[in-house]
């Protein structure tokens, strides 16, 4: 999974906390956001892979702020 930053600076932002789950499995890490603008989350779990038509919810936050996402598995 990766979730890219959209803002202008993000030396900004900090310290950011995210969090995942869906049917498969989830997981958490806690890193500083690089000049590249982009988190990336590599499972290191039992290899689970999302169900078709499945929603993954995802919390990040930093700062003061927080944001919470759906994604979805079939592209829509």
């Amino acid at each position: 999974m990766t979730l890219t930053y959209k803002g202008e600076n993000p030396s900004e932002v900090g310290k950011v906390h995210y969090r995942f789950s869906a049917s498969s499995g989830g997981g958490s890490a806690e890193t500083e956001l690089s000049e590249r603008k982009e988190l990336i989350h590599v499972s290191g779990s039992n290899g689970a892979v999302p169900q078709k038509e499945e929603i993954i919810h995802v919390t990040v936050e930093w700062k003061d702020k927080k944001e919470e996402l759906q994604l979805s598995t079939n592209g829509k």
